[in-house]
């Protein structure tokens, strides 16, 4: 499950559960949308809490094209609220990439 929020500061994305591919090529698509006429800079904030860990590869790499778009239509920072060190270590190298 995943959710995206705009909030003041730009983007609030939550990730829950187990995450497949498909579910996360919605999220892609959902988030195209969302930032059709984004601010000219902002921030997001991405829950990691309940992600179920590890992250298949297929839905990481369908991830990180996310994050890449966010950055091209003006993302600045970001935020992410970890649990665990699983999740920290997959997105800290998803983030690496992008």
């Amino acid at each position: 499950m995943y959710k995206i929020e705009k909030t003041d500061y730009g983007y609030f994305l939550t990730f829950e559960g187990l995450i497949s591919r498909h579910e996360m090529e919605s999220w892609y698509s959902d988030s195209v949308k969302a930032l059709e006429n984004p601010p000219k800079s902002f921030g997001v904030m991405v829950d990691l809490r309940n992600l179920q860990t590890p992250l298949p590869i297929e839905s990481q790499s369908m991830l990180e094209e996310g994050q890449k778009y966010y950055k091209r239509r003006g993302m600045k920072r970001s935020v992410v609220i970890l649990k665990n060190e699983i999740t920290k270590i997959q997105y800290k190298r998803i983030a690496l990439n992008t």
